[in-house]
């Protein structure tokens, strides 16, 4: 199990060891250990925004309360003797995700690796059993800030068959240009997911205060999630679910 008190090198390289000596699991089968199928930011990953989304995709139903533990999961930049703050880990059960947030900026043009507990387990109570670990790193540039916004303020059907429109105010705060707004859909609440960027369930938007989203299907209820990101790949990470009917 992790936690915020200092993680020497020594005890990193022992527990990137441990991964290295522990055999793959065949199959899905609920009898094996759960496994991560995904993972976001993906390797090489090299130019990876100061604030990322770090996502983890597991083959099953996972124990919120083991996913929610911060002390199972730690981000740690290479030769750091501490993992980084923290501010929550979410699990998302419609998608067996699990996110985990920071507190702070991430250091530019630095290799990070995010470990995952083997106490993380799976939903009828099966440990994972050995600690995983994935890696990227960071863009070079270093002038992004932490981004503040106040979210989406309305979200009606759109003007066309299978559209919604949003209205929001700019988002603020980065030192870098928040030129682009990602929206993320779907048709089952919590469905949204951060890792897949393909349309029309991800759709991006660069007017700072809203637009339209199409080629959705028509007079469906839609689930948003929608998250400001700046040109080096800082997002702002406190998602609110907002919810809308597409244009009939």
């Amino acid at each position: 199990m992790f936690s915020s008190r200092p993680l020497p090198v020594l005890r990193v390289a022992l527990l990137a060891l441990a991964v290295g000596v522990v055999p793959a699991c065949s199959g899905n089968s609920q009898l094996n250990p759960p496994a991560i199928i995904a993972s976001t930011p993906a390797a090489p990953g090299n130019n990876v925004g100061l604030m990322p989304n770090i996502l983890v995709k597991f083959d099953r139903a996972m124990d919120q309360a083991s996913i929610n533990d911060v002390a199972n999961w730690a981000v740690v930049a290479s030769g750091a003797p501490t993992g980084e703050a923290l501010s929550f880990v979410e699990y998302i059960p419609a998608l067996n995700e699990a996110r985990i947030v920071l507190q702070n900026l991430l250091a530019p043009n630095t290799i990070y690796t995010v470990f995952i507990s083997s106490n993380v387990k799976s939903a009828e109570g099966r440990l994972m059993g050995f600690t995983d670990f994935f890696g990227f790193t960071t863009t070079g540039a270093g002038t992004t800030t932490l981004i503040s916004w106040a979210g989406v303020t309305s979200a009606t059907p759109g003007p066309g068959a299978g559209e919604i429109t949003f209205v929001w105010p700019a988002a603020t705060g980065s030192g870098a240009n928040i030129g682009t707004y990602d929206v993320f859909l779907a048709t089952a609440t919590g469905a949204e997911d951060l890792m897949v960027r393909v349309a029309p369930n991800f759709q991006t938007i660069s007017n700072q205060t809203g637009g339209t989203v199409t080629g959705l299907t028509p007079n469906t209820q839609y689930f948003i999630k929608v998250q400001p990101r700046d040109s080096q790949g800082a997002v702002f990470t406190s998602l609110a679910q907002v919810s809308a009917m597409s244009g009939p």
